[in-house]
């Protein structure tokens, strides 16, 4: 009987240390928003459509408009249609748009409202580095924007004229990046909030969970020191009766 209730705690106790406290506890954190991976076949397939939209129905009116511009209307639809799966790609397609309308000197006033959802998608981004780049090409862009409008206004006789063109085109240029980037940034701070929120969550509940095994084991060890405490002292009253019978068996069997 001994043997028997020893075999069967050893194998109780070796099943809970597999199921068990006496695991590490795992990382209970997870992505809400499904961005670690990428964003799905779903999601890539939505933005190349929006992308060659965008190209092909803004570069048609801005064929109209101006000369070139249709070349930065297409190359920020390129943008767009990867914005979420190359970041670095995004930005080179859109820094080379500025560029055609710097140098031709025709802003493709239609196409630059691309710039909105590309700088809230670098400043909403995961990474730091992005984020980083993001916020120094808005700068960018403002500076360069007051720049051009200071040398597209050179000709004018009113200084106060020239000054406040350069510093009207910088402000609205501002609103544009610096505001998107922004709007992308205070997105991405609000869900990094509601994500810790989670993941203390589940850690919480994950604590109590090993706390709760930890305590059932504390009870199961007790009751089976007592089992055996039972069982040791009710075999040795049965060992002394049986050694006592012995000896009184012949005379009251």
């Amino acid at each position: 009987s001994l043997a028997g209730f020893g075999h069967w705690y050893g194998s109780r106790r070796r099943r809970l240390r597999a199921d068990g406290h006496t695991r590490p506890m795992s990382t209970m954190t997870t992505d809400l928003w499904g961005e670690a991976d990428g964003p799905s076949r779903r999601g890539l397939l939505v933005d190349v459509a929006t992308g060659a939209a965008f190209a092909l129905v803004v570069g048609l009116v801005q064929t109209q408009l101006g000369a070139w511009t249709w070349l930065a209307a297409v190359l920020l639809g390129a943008a767009l249609a990867v914005r979420r799966v190359a970041p670095f790609v995004m930005v080179a397609l859109a820094v080379a748009a500025s560029v055609v309308q710097v140098v031709t000197g025709n802003v493709a006033w239609l196409a630059c409202l691309a710039y909105v959802p590309l700088f809230v998608t670098l400043g909403g981004h995961r990474d730091v580095r992005v984020r980083r780049l993001g916020l120094g090409r808005a700068a960018v862009a403002v500076v360069v924007a007051a720049g051009w409008a200071w040398v597209r206004l050179a000709d004018e006789r009113s200084l106060r004229a020239h000054v406040l063109g350069a510093l009207a085109l910088a402000a609205s240029t501002a609103v544009v990046v610096v505001g998107s980037w922004l709007a992308g940034y205070v997105r991405w701070q609000r869900r990094q909030a509601v994500q810790a929120r989670a993941d203390a969550t589940l850690q919480a509940v994950e604590s109590r969970r090993l706390h709760d095994l930890y305590e059932q084991e504390q009870e199961r060890s007790r009751i089976a020191a007592d089992m055996h405490d039972l069982v040791a002292h009710s075999w040795a009253v049965v060992a002394a009766q049986a050694d006592g019978a012995r000896y009184v068996v012949r005379e009251d069997p």
